[in-house]
């Protein structure tokens, strides 16, 4: 399967499910068939990232100049921070102008309907671009990629888990888990939390090509490396601020997050250790298991210490 192939496939795969899930019968309509459905939706959408992430990440950095392939490849987690930009603006816009029953009601519906609409625009894209010189000849296939990719790229595979784990875990912190947080223990007001994700996101969007470009001149790996360390030195410090009553607080907590995602992002999406078939394998079991064990490990802690500040602990120790 070619690049542009993969690229169509994976727009499609995500954005029928995604106009399913707003014209789902709800469970008083169909019993247990609802949620049931609802699930199988949900991972046709998870499997469906998981080669659109890496394949259109990868399609920028080989169409790229060389000498410019940390900004292209930055490029790549800006479009997936507008699409998050887009979903959080939304639900902004749905609890400012319905009650919280319409939300319930029906209002949840409306951006997964309208989901279509980006999904048939990103098609017709897909459909334009040419394949690149990049693209492997027919002959340079392997019949099975994934398979090839496990038996001889398992070593590196491992280690793409490794380099990534921060920034896998700190994005779906950032812009999915922190937002629900803040609303559930911090107690602030639902349309606050989406403007506070809304500008985190804004700012990751502002300085990931900066340091993609950067890392142009510097070099990836001081960038990664410092980025990482910086989170790990200041986790705590940031998570005190986002527990804090004060939304202001919040704010600069989780834009300060957001800056050093950025700063990771930015340099690592062109890295060369970044490859196709291995890639995607490692962004659907890493998303699944350390978005799902960080968000059920915050709760854990909560439940059993009574004291948010202990969901810090967890970032640091990847």
């Amino acid at each position: 399967m070619t690049r542009n192939v993969a690229l169509v496939i994976s727009v499609i795969a995500m954005a029928f499910p995604t106009f399913l899930i707003g014209v789902l019968p709800t469970y008083q309509q169909i019993g247990i068939a609802a949620p049931l459905l609802l699930t199988f939706l949900r991972l046709a959408q998870g499997l469906s990232v998981g080669g659109e992430y890496t394949t259109s990440f990868i399609y920028l950095v080989e169409q790229a100049p060389t000498k410019h392939r940390g900004l292209f490849g930055s490029l790549g987690p800006v479009g997936v921070a507008g699409g998050i930009l887009l979903g959080s603006a939304m639900g902004a816009i749905l609890t400012i102008w319905l009650d919280a029953q319409a939300v319930a009601a029906w209002g949840w519906r409306v951006p997964f309907i309208l989901g279509i609409g980006v999904g048939l625009a990103g098609y017709y894209i897909r459909r334009q671009i040419g394949l690149g010189d990049a693209e492997p000849k027919s002959g340079q296939i392997a019949k099975s990629p994934a398979t090839e990719a496990f038996r001889t790229e398992w070593r590196g595979m491992t280690r793409i888990v490794a380099f990534l784990a921060f920034g896998g875990i700190g994005w779906y912190l950032c812009f999915v888990y922190v937002t629900t947080w803040l609303r559930r223990t911090e107690h602030i007001a639902a349309s606050t939390s989406f403007d506070i994700n809304v500008i985190a996101i804004l700012v990751l969007i502002a300085l990931a090509p900066i340091f993609g470009a950067a890392s142009d001149r510097l070099g990836r790996k001081p960038i990664v490396i410092a980025a990482t360390a910086s989170a790990l030195l200041s986790a705590w410090p940031l998570f005190w601020l986002m527990h804090h009553p004060s939304a202001l607080m919040a704010l600069l907590g989780q834009g300060g997050l957001a800056a050093l995602i950025a700063a990771y992002m930015g340099p690592a999406s062109a890295s060369r250790r970044f490859r196709h078939a291995s890639a995607a394998a490692h962004f659907r079991s890493l998303t699944a298991r350390r978005y799902q064990s960080s968000a059920a490990q915050h709760l854990w802690w909560q439940c059993l210490l009574s004291n948010t500040r202990k969901m810090i602990y967890h970032l640091p120790s990847t």
